[in-house]
């Protein structure tokens, strides 16, 4: 068995990528570390002990340096507009 480091912001989906060439890989690590393809998993050690699985999606993240992270955060803004006020509590009819 090895161990993976998954960077700021990668899911478990980037990491497969990254250290397997393959989304397909996101199942298995998830399985083998007791995580859901959904929980944060940025500066956790993940075990592994998978083969890369596409060769040539692994060389080209190894070649070119790529680092995938889709799992960044964005706070959702307030909704405004004259659709979400409240007639005589912030909508003032004059």
């Amino acid at each position: 068995m090895r161990t993976i480091k998954p960077r700021t912001n990668q899911t478990l989906f980037d990491a497969a990528l990254q250290n397997f060439g393959s989304v397909e890989a996101a199942f298995k690590l998830g399985f083998l570390n007791d995580k859901a393809l959904t929980d944060k998993v940025s500066g956790l050690s993940l075990i592994t002990d998978q083969d890369v699985e596409s060769q040539l999606v692994y060389a080209l993240y190894t070649r070119e340096n790529v680092s995938p992270a889709t799992d960044e955060y964005i706070e959702p803004q307030a909704e405004e507009g004259i659709g979400y006020w409240l007639i005589g509590d912030e909508f003032i009819i004059q």
